[in-house]
């Protein structure tokens, strides 16, 4: 009786074996984990899911429930990876003071500087330097550094770039790597400056008054609910830094003509003009009250079975977060935006795809990875905190699969964008799909923005997006559960899981 149960198991496991990567049928996905999961991520319950908040965490917690049911692994003591999410307000003591000897010109908030969004909460007083762009490029042949001595200085620096109406002189250094304040301030804090003034650049713009970034402390206007939440960057706030305006153009410089002609010699000579602001000093107070909020990706994986490729990764995410509700909500009407195809459904399919490795036990030689992200919506928060701090080396990182927005669109289409890219990839798809039969659109040339695959693309990751298109409810409250297509997202969910197992097994990368 044993030996023939041990047959037995043998000839079902030989027939699962054969009808996934022989793709004899497409019912390895369960389409009621997809429907389960898209009707309560996307239930009212929920609220929406907006990071950081209540339904979030109940999504989150849904997700770690079906992780450990499926008895996949942690990549370390837990499946959470928190996301270091902070809302600043600016606090109530701020000051700007520029000396001279014993002549003192109190600067007004508002009115004569801003202190940015990037600003430290911290005080300083120290010599003045102009820095020019504050760029420094020496790949480029520019450098507002070069033979400057800024530890423990306040730089002064203009926005923009050299030669910034000349697209043929210096052109390159428009990037943003380069010319964004957050990038100068970057530069700024590694030369060891102590605080930043950052003056708009008077030669191309004619509105010169600090604009900063726009605290709600300071405006009757805006809103508390306008500060946005943003990931903890220990690399930028910890100094000053500071928008000032035409008072500080003129103390410093004589005048804003007197500016504009320095800057003009910049943009002409395509050569810096850095120099101490001497006898100048000028003190500096920064108050940033900071309200910690909690949101994490949930991560899982199954380890790789051979000893060599289960140190390289195959990762299938989609981000499980939405955008909350109508903040002027009206009780007899629908205000919240369950976000059901956007993006409980590919959520609902990551967890599918992960059962079904589970379900018919599928060793991949390489390790698998089930990533849901948190904060796509606030700007793809959840993928970029991967990316910057990640759980399994990026180098290591041979593809990503993003389905994002799966059960809703045009009949059968399905767009792949990123296949383009990768024929090898598109080879596969085409294979994998010929039972599967999607009207798979392949031919995006340029990759389409604006999901999670894109923070992996920008470290050079293979990643592609799995999309069924655009529709009237996207980013609606009638984005309801009762719309979706379980069926479609069900298919979608087969061509990504039979691809995911391809990949996971494939001894080379063809790319």
């Amino acid at each position: 009786m044993k030996r023939l149960t041990i047959i037995f198991s043998v000839i079902v496991l030989t027939f699962f074996s054969l009808n996934i990567f022989g793709q004899a049928s497409i019912s390895q996905i369960d389409s009621s984990i997809i429907r389960k999961g898209i009707k309560y991520l996307a239930s009212d319950e929920l609220e929406g899911r907006n990071t950081p908040s209540k339904g979030l965490e109940k999504a989150a917690t849904y997700i770690i429930s079906s992780f450990e049911k499926l008895g996949l692994q942690k990549p370390g003591k837990s499946y959470r990876q928190g996301l270091g999410l902070e809302r600043k307000n600016l606090g109530k003591d701020n000051r700007y003071c520029l000396i001279n000897g014993q002549n003192r010109i109190e600067l007004e908030i508002k009115k004569d500087y801003v202190p940015f969004q990037m600003t430290g909460d911290t005080q300083v007083i120290a010599p003045l330097v102009f820095a020019g762009y504050g760029i420094s490029a020496p790949a480029l042949s520019y450098d507002d550094y070069e033979n400057l001595d800024v530890h423990n200085k306040i730089v002064v620096i203009l926005t923009g770039f050299p030669s910034e109406k000349d697209s043929a002189t210096l052109g390159d250094l428009k990037n943003k790597k380069y010319s964004s304040i957050k990038a100068k301030v970057k530069t700024a804090i590694e030369k060891g400056a102590a605080g930043i003034i950052v003056l708009t650049n008077p030669v191309n713009n004619l509105l010169l008054r600090p604009r900063g970034y726009p605290w709600p402390s300071l405006s009757k206007l805006i809103p508390n609910s306008f500060i946005q939440m943003s990931m903890s960057d220990t690399s930028i706030n910890t100094i000053p830094v500071i928008h000032g305006g035409p008072e500080t153009m003129k103390a410093l410089f004589g005048s804003v003509d007197a500016l504009k002609e320095i800057q003009l010699k910049i943009d002409q000579n395509s050569k810096p003009n850095s120099y101490f602001l001497e006898p100048w000093q000028a003190e500096l107070k920064t108050s940033i009250d900071t309200e910690r909020c909690k949101a994490d990706n949930i991560i899982a994986y199954i380890e790789g079975n051979d000893s060599i490729l289960k140190n390289e990764y195959i990762i299938l995410g989609a981000h499980y977060d939405h955008v909350g509700m109508k903040t002027d909500k009206d009780t007899l009407a629908d205000h919240i935006f369950n976000g059901a195809d956007d993006n409980a459904s590919g959520t609902a399919a990551v967890l599918a795809i992960a059962e079904a490795y589970k379900r018919y036990g599928i060793k991949p030689a390489r390790t698998v990875i089930f990533m849901l992200f948190a904060g796509e919506e606030l700007g793809l928060i959840g993928s970029t905190a991967y990316v910057a701090h990640p759980l399994f080396p990026l180098k290591q990182t041979r593809l990503m699969l993003n389905l994002d927005m799966i059960s809703l669109g045009t009949n059968d289409s399905l767009y792949v964008n990123g296949a383009y890219d990768y024929p090898w990839l598109k080879k596969n798809l085409d294979e994998n799909n010929k039972k599967i039969n999607l009207v798979l659109i392949t031919d995006n040339k340029k990759l389409i923005g604006g999901s999670d695959h894109m923070s992996f693309s920008g470290k050079e990751i293979p990643a592609v997006h799995f999309f069924t298109g655009l529709h009237k409810h996207y980013h609606q409250v009638s984005d309801e559960a009762d719309l979706t297509d379980t069926y479609k997202a069900s298919r979608v969910a087969e061509l990504v899981f039979l691809t995911s197992i391809h990949f996971a097994n494939l001894k080379t990368f063809d790319n």
